[in-house]
């Protein structure tokens, strides 16, 4: 049989509401108008508006100020704290100088039996300066931290950063507290610094072994154009034989490069002080120079403090920074 096919029955969906065709084409119908706030109200709002967006636009302005000022002192703060952190970088360095000096002395009391008590007394030492100088860094770390996050005032900042460098600059100095410093010694090629050190000690009668000295080494001086030869820092195994060397080498009242065989000239006199930071040392140059004006008959370096006197019967002064300069004064004054 065949299928029958119907085609499917027109919508009439859209002949379902013809009112609404009908009721647009309706020419008579009444289109309302929205209502307007009132003139004045309309007016005074406007005004309050504009009000608000200047008083928006002044602080913004004040706001944006203030953030370009604490901005400026924030870098500011970190300048500074670039200086502090490359010194503490040096004292980090020292620190592990001192912690590795004290492996190689602890290795040296296994071979060196009869002078095993001196040892461990500068093993002691050494342990103590460690200890004392990795807490105060830990210190001193914690304080950096907080100049960091801004938790010091601002206003105090300055003065805690010249704390900080006074006792970093004492901390540089207690490394250096086995440290002696010889000054004019003639250069020479393929010269050897520890036979020299030995030549000392026997000119003065202080008896320094190789195994005393811890390290030996010339170094530049802060004018690079100097023509003086370079100085030589000598680090002893304890600060009680660094102490005996500079007595016997004061006593002697001076040692000349000739009686090292350095020098063909007597005049050329070898200078033994203490090792001093940069900052000492400048210290204690301009206190030479102002001793020298008054002419006060002594100035001289011990245990890193500076100390002068007038004449023999007066007392002693010590100069421990540049404010305590105007305790040299002129006589009878």
């Amino acid at each position: 049989m065949s299928m029958i096919q119907r085609s499917p029955a027109k919508s009439n969906l859209h002949l379902s509401n013809p009112e609404l065709a009908s009721s647009a084409e309706q020419p008579n119908v009444a289109l309302r108008k929205r209502k307007h706030p009132d003139g004045d109200l309309f007016d005074a709002f406007n005004s309050f508006s504009a009000e608000i967006r200047n008083t928006l636009s002044d602080w913004r302005q004040d706001l944006s100020s203030n953030i370009s000022n604490i901005s400026a002192n924030i870098t500011s703060i970190r300048n500074d704290l670039d200086i502090l952190t490359a010194t503490t970088s040096e004292i980090k360095s020292e620190i592990n100088d001192l912690r590795s000096n004290q492996t190689k002395l602890e290795k040296r009391v296994l071979t060196l039996e009869s002078s095993q008590s001196a040892v461990n007394n500068n093993l002691t030492e050494l342990q103590t300066s460690t200890q004392f100088l990795a807490s105060q860094y830990d210190d001193y770390a914690k304080k950096v931290a907080k100049l960091e996050t801004g938790h010091i005032n601002a206003d105090k900042t300055s003065d805690a950063i010249v704390l900080l460098e006074s006792k970093i600059d004492s901390l540089e100095q207690q490394a250096r507290q086995c440290n002696l410093e010889l000054g004019n010694v003639p250069e020479k090629r393929g010269e050897n610094l520890l036979r020299l050190i030995e030549s000392l000690g026997s000119l003065i009668n202080v008896q320094i072994a190789q195994s005393d000295v811890v390290s030996v080494h010339r170094v530049p001086h802060a004018q690079p154009d100097s023509r003086r030869p370079k100085n030589i820092i000598v680090k002893v195994s304890s600060r009680i034989l660094r102490d005996n060397i500079l007595s016997a080498f004061r006593l002697r009242k001076g040692v000349t490069a000739n009686e090292l065989g350095l020098s063909n000239h007597e005049k050329d006199k070898i200078y033994c002080n203490e090792h001093l930071t940069l900052s000492s040392k400048k210290l204690f140059r301009e206190c030479r120079e102002k001793t020298k004006q008054y002419e006060y008959k002594y100035v001289w370096v011990k245990h890193a403090t500076i100390l002068v006197r007038e004449s023999d019967n007066s007392p002693v002064i010590a100069i421990r920074s540049h404010k305590d300069l105007c305790k040299i004064k002129p006589r009878n004054k």
